[in-house]
């Protein structure tokens, strides 16, 4: 996923050298994410950082990066600083599916694992 993120990213930046403007890269300060837990997050990158990762929850490390990125490429082009990234999907479902044996747990009403994501964000 990082590699489709890295392709799209280049073909909009030579786009974007195609109307005239320049390449160059602005420096900022790196973005430091303790923990995505404790971080009031900004959506847009938090969603990215998931795609990327196939995580349920943004890492921090991959989070930070999109963060940056974003504000790299919206401060180097400022036509397309309005443009907002769009997710693959609603981020505010999850479909999940079970083979044959991880449904018959969840239909016993024995499986565990998703225990703390449940206290977390609620059945």
């Amino acid at each position: 996923m990082m590699k489709c993120i890295s392709v799209i990213a280049l073909l909009m930046m030579s786009l974007l050298a195609a109307c005239g403007y320049p390449l160059t890269r602005p420096t900022l300060p790196p973005t430091s994410v303790a923990s995505t837990q404790t971080v009031n997050l900004n959506t847009e990158a938090a969603q990215l950082a998931i795609e990327a990762s196939g995580d349920l929850e943004p890492p921090p490390t991959i989070y930070g990066r999109v963060l940056s990125d974003l504000a790299a490429i919206r401060a180097a082009y400022p036509l397309v600083s309005d443009i907002k990234a769009r997710s693959a999907w609603d981020p505010h479902h999850l479909l999940i599916g079970f083979d044959e044996g991880g449904n018959t747990i969840v239909e016993q009403d024995t499986y565990r694992s998703w225990d703390d994501l449940n206290t977390r964000y609620g059945d």
